[in-house]
């Protein structure tokens, strides 16, 4: 069976999972700790990729979910989530209960 691929299109961030400065944001604190209990839980289910708009661009033009969403809708729309191609949440990152409503699909 072949996993599931969520991809996580971040917006800019001074790092690479956001989780750094003197002000944490609590929303990028949850999905770090939603994507390490996938990539522990779910390893056999589920292929995590994230990508920041500022070190991987190319990722997000490759994407024609991600690409629409841009070229129409504009930067603010980030982050963008998909799950095997298709779009799963714009503008906010899924909850738990999301990603786990996907993975019994």
């Amino acid at each position: 069976m072949a996993k599931t691929k969520i991809q996580i299109y971040d917006p800019a961030m001074c790092c690479s999972n956001g989780i750094c400065g003197p002000s944490v944001d609590e929303k990028l604190i949850r999905i770090q700790e939603l994507i390490l209990d996938l990539q522990k839980n779910y390893a056999d289910e589920v292929e995590v990729k994230r990508y920041m708009i500022s070190a991987q661009p190319m990722e997000f033009m490759s994407n024609p979910v991600v690409a629409e969403i841009l070229q129409n809708e504009g930067p603010d729309k980030l982050p963008v989530v998909t799950v095997d191609g298709e779009l799963l949440t714009k503008q906010i990152y899924p909850t738990k209960e999301q990603i786990m409503d996907v993975l019994k699909k």
